[in-house]
């Protein structure tokens, strides 16, 4: 949300998607932000980073303001990963029903470049070696 609305343009997220409109991506997160807001109304470190933004991003605070935005379950996206580079995944946002859990899956049409691009980030995120945390 901090990277969306109050860091200068392409000093963000390097997974912005590069086809969504930023508009679009950013009206999701507010979205999402509001379904988790109306959950929690008073989870303080939630007001904490609603009020930040809201002082920081005239674009936020108007977002905030419009009552349409709903929550998207699905689409196409065209990101540009690091390691990969661009690459187009559909995703699909899964509920569970009666709790807060969300389980978004991305897949990739089979037998594309994208599906190989897919696949190796899955091997590389085996492969590697995170720091253990302390304590």
């Amino acid at each position: 949300m901090r990277a969306a609305f109050k860091e200068p343009p392409g000093t963000g997220h390097p997974l912005f998607p590069i086809e969504q409109s930023i508009t679009e991506f950013k009206a999701a997160l507010v979205a999402d932000l509001r379904i988790t807001h109306g959950a929690y109304p008073h989870d303080e470190e939630l007001r904490v980073l609603i009020a930040e933004v809201m002082s920081g991003s005239e674009e936020f605070r108007g977002m905030w303001r419009t009552p349409a935005l709903g929550s998207r379950l699905g689409g196409h996206k065209r990101l540009r990963h690091p390691l990969v580079g661009e690459i187009s995944l559909d995703n699909d946002v899964l509920k569970v029903p009666d709790h807060d859990v969300r389980i978004v899956t991305y897949t990739a049409e089979p037998g594309t470049s994208d599906e190989e691009k897919l696949e190796y980030l899955r091997v590389a995120a085996t492969q590697t070696a995170l720091p253990l945390p302390s304590g």
